[in-house]
């Protein structure tokens, strides 16, 4: 079916049915797990700090998923 999926990957806490259901949906598929850090509402002077700390978390998620997708033998990649 397709050869690609892209999902974008935020920090709620739904997120892991998503990528799950995804899968289902397209097992044979590649799954590009994609979170995206907008600073524009935080720009000034903690944007270093608040950048570090949504980045952090960006991470920690998509390494959840990404062991959920190992399990399931799952082909993907992801990106911050």
């Amino acid at each position: 079916m397709y050869k690609k999926v892209l999902i974008l990957i935020d920090n709620s806490s739904i997120i892991e049915e998503v990528v799950q259901y995804t899968y289902n949906l397209f097992p044979d598929s590649t799954l590009f797990l994609l979170s995206v850090i907008n600073l524009g509402p935080f720009a000034g002077y903690y944007t270093k700090t608040v950048f570090r700390e949504m980045k952090s978390l960006a991470e920690e998620t998509l390494n959840k998923l990404e062991l959920l997708l190992e399990e399931k033998g799952a082909k993907f990649q992801t990106e911050v």
